[in-house]
C-alpha cells in the first residue's frame, strides 16, 4: 500500500509591492531619490539598478555608509526609509499602485492555502 503525502502548504509568504503585486507607475525611483536627498546619501542610478530586488533598509545602509560612520549611517539609512516610504504611501493613497494582473487572485489563493 501506497502512501501519498500531503500537500505542503506555505507558512509564510514574503513579497515585495511595487513592481510584485502593484504597478510600479514610475513611483519608486522618485522615491529613491527623494529619500537619497533628503538624506544625503550620494548614489547613481546605475549603482541603484544593480541593486533592484534589495532589502531597502540595507541598501540605504550600504549607500550611507561610504559617507557616515557606521552608527550614524544606521540611523541615516533608517531615516531614508522613512522617507522612500513615505512617498510611495503618498503615489498609494493618490490612487496609484493598480494591482498587476493575476496578483489579487495569486494573494487570494495563497491565503486560502
Amino acid at each position: 500500500m501506497s502512501v501519498t503525502p500531503a500537500p505542503h502548504r506555505p507558512l509564510l509568504v514574503v513579497t515585495d509591492l511595487m513592481g510584485t503585486t502593484l504597478r510600479d507607475d514610475g513611483a519608486v525611483l522618485p522615491a529613491y531619490r527623494a529619500a537619497f536627498a533628503e538624506s544625503a546619501i550620494p548614489f547613481t542610478e546605475e549603482e541603484l539598478a544593480a541593486k533592484r530586488g534589495a532589502h531597502k533598509l540595507t541598501l540605504f545602509t550600504e549607500f550611507a555608509s561610504r559617507r557616515y560612520p557606521a552608527e550614524e549611517a544606521k540611523k541615516i539609512a533608517a531615516a531614508a526609509l522613512d522617507v522612500f516610504e513615505g512617498q510611495l504611501r503618498l503615489f498609494l493613497a493618490s490612487g496609484g499602485g493598480v494591482p498587476i494582473p493575476g496578483a489579487e487572485d495569486a494573494v487570494r489563493r495563497l491565503r486560502a492555502a
